[in-house]
Order: C-alpha cells, then structure tokens, then sequence
C-alpha cells in the first residue's frame, strides 16, 4: 500500500505566495494542514519566532522541510500525490 504524503503549510495573512500554494494543493486535490503563523499561540511561541519574520508559505511534506512556493511547484510537477 502506498503511503500517502501528508502536507503541512504555514501560512499568514495577505500572503500571495500562500494564497497560491494553496490554490496549487487544492487544483491538484492534495490535502494539507494549514498553520496560520499569525495565530500561533504562546505556547508555540518557538514556532512563532521561527516562521513570523520568515518568507512564507513553508512547506513540509512528511515532517521534511521542501520550502516555499517555487520548491512545491516543482514538487507537484514531478511527483504523484
């Protein structure tokens, strides 16, 4: 049985580059989770830290960071989810 790759994206607020990593996850029906870095909670406040001032989206399949938007396009192209 093939594993099925599990997508994390963290995200923001008026990020065009999430918006459209999005739009690219679900045009290819490719379930993720989405984090929303702006609502990180205290508790996360080292994930917090991590990713506020970072470019965003970053994009983890399988707890393996891949990167932003650019690296999921080329994800995409050349894998089969």
């Amino acid at each position: 049985m093939e594993r099925q790759n599990e997508v994390t994206i963290y995200t923001k607020q008026d990020c065009p580059y999430c918006d459209a990593a999005k739009l690219l996850l679900d045009w290819n029906e490719i379930e993720y989770s989405e984090i929303y870095v702006d609502n990180m909670s205290k508790r996360n406040i080292n994930d917090r830290i991590l990713f506020k001032d970072e470019q965003l989206p970053k994009i983890f399949i399988n707890d393996k960071f891949l990167g932003g938007y650019q690296q999921l396009v080329d994800f995409v192209a050349k894998e089969k989810f």
